[in-house]
């Protein structure tokens, strides 16, 4: 387990050939919070032979850190877990646009959690960011607005679910191979 700023972060040993990553970076406490809630709810609802892990980064740490690149170049979800009134921090779009473009588009989902009112969704400065970059980038982009206290969003609206779950089976049942993916490579 890592501790991040109080957060507990779970990350299981994969053991079969089918697996998906997730991985998180959020802004503050209430967001890694929320951010948590996700990706457990995420890595509970992944049924089969499927396994997943995840991890949760703080902004202030990502750019410095081999490891967060290493970890977000290999997850098939990118959650970024923001206040959704402030503009996306340079550091964390510089790291974001450094990350995204060695993701395959077609096995790569990109989701925000803006913290604010549903109804404003569409205007905040990271929800309008973040689809630019996927749309940039021709990935899977989902966004979900929480408001505090919360006990998590679900990662997307009820409708948008069965997208999540189709993205996810063609994801993780590909046949194609990955480069970066092994110890050595």
């Amino acid at each position: 387990m890592n501790d991040t700023d109080g957060l507990q972060t779970p990350v299981r040993a994969v053991s079969g050939n089918r697996y998906c990553r997730i991985f998180a970076a959020y802004e503050d406490f209430e967001c890694g919070t929320v951010a948590k809630e996700t990706c457990s709810g995420l890595a509970q609802s992944v049924v089969g032979d499927v396994e997943c892990d995840w991890n949760l980064w703080r902004f202030d740490i990502l750019g410095s850190n081999r490891l967060a690149f290493q970890e977000a170049v290999r997850a098939n979800v990118l959650i970024v877990s923001i206040n959704g009134r402030r503009v996306v921090p340079k550091g964390v779009r510089i790291w974001l646009e450094s990350v995204v473009p060695t993701k395959p588009a077609e096995a790569t989902a990109l989701v925000g959690l803006l913290r604010g009112p549903a109804e404003d969704k569409l205007r905040m400065p990271p929800y309008q960011y973040l689809e630019t970059v996927a749309d940039r980038n021709h990935l899977a982009f989902f966004a979900q607005t929480f408001d505090l206290p919360t006990k998590g969003p679900d990662v997307v609206e009820k409708r948008a679910q069965p997208r999540v779950q189709d993205l996810l089976r063609r994801t993780l049942y590909s046949s194609r191979t990955v480069r970066g993916w092994g110890i050595n490579e």
